[in-house]
């Protein structure tokens, strides 16, 4: 018995019924991002290693899967004695913001002064595979290039709701923060610039662990003086407010902010506020909440930073902010930009798990011939159903009625369409619908008939 292949670790294969949910689920991103006015837009596979490294902290650079050189150029780094590192030259897309930086900066004149795109590709880490998390899975990512003005988010915001309500999610909301904020508070405790990503990433996981979880961590630190106490104290206010609504963690924070006499954070806080207000107004206001904890990890974020959170998931489902510095890395002309990715993947496993995904089959009927002299015909009538948009699975072999039956019914296809002598002598069709059992005969000239009841 041959030995089954299996798939590379961490990597998917999608059988129809599961790839048509996803696209589903794509689709209606896809369409709600259009309707924004959010351009489509698809990058290579594969990206420079001299773009890709340097861009996502030495964690990111272990997990990029890099390409070997080719050819002469590979054999002659071999024959050079060249170490690991430099027989590489490529590198498969480890996100899509890298590349949007990348296209934008040698575009920018053809994609006008604020660029609105969204794109939904799959991007690749080294990553050790476990549950729900894959080496190849697709990002969907939302991003507006050229606008500083907080107007963008609320415009990504806007965009991303309407895709959840059209998903039926009902408990789902957007945390927000912002960079300058969270640098604004460890500044006025005092907090040496080398701690400071170790100090965030602890503090960020107070809704995985919990308030005692948080001020542990924080103890076995090594900390100046005060610190300690300070950020404990800080956490400690934070999450006493956390469940009493917005106004209530923006008055507790204030006082922190204010107590620093810190005038371009209270800007900063002052754009917050805006953002909440206008939200509310528009009738969102359960669906963005203010987490002065949070704090996503990417080197790159430099302003407002957000992440998409469902119930009492402790995981988000999507995230992003305002990174202002990086096309002017890559390109050197500084250039705001502001974007959204959701966990696609994560999304989808929610909907299925939920059962929230239970979408009608794909194909509208199985046409069958049931011998070859007729298949002229059998694909006239097949055309005819076609340009009606009805969906029809031709059956590509010639076999009995019952086994074209069962085969039908296998897939999820409600109703077979035979076509035989009398068919073609009769100018009919023969249908047997799998809801019913029976058989009708259709005259071709009734046939329009028939399509307007397969369409309601």
């Amino acid at each position: 018995m041959a030995k089954k292949i299996k798939a590379p670790s961490g990597m998917r294969d999608f059988l129809p019924d599961e790839l048509r949910k996803r696209k589903y689920v794509i689709k209606i991103i896809s369409d709600i991002y259009e309707k924004h006015g959010f351009s489509p837009l698809e990058t290579p596979s594969m990206e420079r290693l001299s773009l890709l490294l340097d861009k996502y902290g030495d964690e990111g650079e272990k997990l990029v899967f890099k390409i070997m050189k080719r050819g002469d150029k590979l054999a002659r780094a071999l024959a050079d004695g060249k170490n690991e590192s430099e027989l590489a030259d490529m590198g498969l897309r480890y996100d899509l913001t890298v590349p949007l930086a990348r296209v934008y900066s040698n575009n920018r004149h053809q994609l006008t002064g604020t660029f609105k795109r969204y794109q939904i590709q799959p991007v690749w880490r080294a990553d050790r595979p476990a549950r729900g998390r894959f080496r190849e899975f697709y990002q969907c990512d939302v991003d507006i290039i050229g606008s500083s003005h907080f107007f963008a988010e609320l415009d990504i915001f806007l965009a991303v709701c309407e895709i959840m309500d059209k998903l039926n999610f009902s408990d789902y909301f957007l945390s927000l923060n912002d960079r300058n904020l969270l640098s604004a508070i460890l500044k006025g405790f005092a907090c040496p610039a080398e701690l400071e990503t170790s100090v965030l990433t602890t503090l960020d996981k107070l809704d995985k662990i919990g308030v005692k979880g948080v001020v542990g961590e924080l103890e076995s630190k090594e900390l100046p003086d005060g610190l300690q106490e300070k950020l404990k104290d800080y956490v400690t206010a934070m999450a006493e407010v956390k469940d009493e609504g917005n106004q209530a963690v923006l008055e507790k924070f204030s006082i922190f902010i204010r107590g620093f006499n810190d005038s371009s954070a209270l800007k900063y806080l002052e754009k917050i506020e805006k953002i909440m207000t206008i939200f509310s107004e528009l009738g969102y206001a359960d669906r963005l909440i203010f987490d002065p904890l949070l704090a996503r990890g990417l080197d790159y974020y430099t302003g407002s930073i957000f992440e998409l959170k469902i119930g009492e998931e402790k995981s988000s489902f999507g995230g992003g902010g305002r990174y202002d510095n990086l096309i002017g890395d890559i390109g050197g002309q500084q250039v705001a930009a502001v974007g959204f990715s959701f966990g696609l993947e994560r999304i989808i496993d929610h909907l299925l798990a939920k059962e929230m995904l239970e979408i009608e089959h794909g194909v509208d009927l199985c046409l069958a011939c049931l011998d070859e002299k007729y298949f002229t015909y059998a694909a006239k009538v097949a055309a005819i159903f076609r340009n009606q948009e009805i969906k029809v699975d031709f059956y590509p072999r010639k076999r009995s009625p019952s086994k074209i039956f069962r085969w039908a019914s296998k897939k999820g296809i409600p109703r077979v369409v035979l076509i035989g002598g009398d068919e073609v002598t009769e100018k009919k069709i023969t249908v047997k619908n799998f809801s019913t059992g029976k058989f009708v005969e259709i005259k071709l000239d009734k046939i329009d008939d028939f399509i307007k009841k397969i369409k309601t």
